[in-house]
C-alpha cells in the first residue's frame, strides 16, 4: 500500500502517521489511533464472502499484489484478467469496447433507420 492510502485510511479513522528517518539508520513511522470507548460490533467470522460472478480487469505494478487480487477474486467467483500496467490492460478493454460495438452500433442504426422510415411513411 502506498503511503499516502495509509494516510488516508488512519485520517479518516481519527489517527495521525509521523516518520522519523535517518540516513543510514532507516525509517520509523508511527501510527496513532484513537481509543474507541464505546462497544465493539461483534463480527460473525462463520458468515462466507459474499460471492459474484463477471468478468474483472485487475491492474497493478507489484507482481504479489496482482497475484493476491487475482487469486482472491477468483475466489469469490469472478473471471479475473491480471495485468503489470495500463497499456497492457488497455488492450483487452479495447478488444471488449470494439465487440461492444460491433454487436451494438448495427442494432441502434436499425433502430434509427427504422424510426426515420417511420415519419415519412
Amino acid at each position: 500500500m502506498g503511503l499516502s492510502i495509509t494516510h488516508g485510511i488512519i485520517k479518516s479513522y481519527g489517527g495521525a502517521i509521523t516518520v522519523d528517518s535517518t540516513l543510514g539508520q532507516g525509517t520509523t513511522f508511527h501510527v496513532y489511533l484513537p481509543v474507541i470507548h464505546e462497544g465493539v460490533e461483534e463480527v460473525d467470522e462463520s458468515k462466507e464472502a459474499p460471492r459474484g460472478e463477471g468478468r474483472i480487469l485487475f491492474v497493478d505494478d507489484e507482481e504479489v499484489l496482482i497475484q493476491m487480487g487475482h487469486d482472491l477474486l477468483e475466489q469469490l467467483g469472478y473471471t479475473v484478467t491480471a495485468q503489470r500496467s495500463s497499456l497492457e490492460a488497455l488492450n483487452p478493454f479495447l478488444t471488449l469496447v470494439v465487440s461492444f460495438l460491433q454487436i451494438c452500433v448495427p442494432i441502434f442504426l436499425s433502430i434509427q433507420i427504422k424510426s426515420i422510415c417511420c415519419i415519412f411513411l
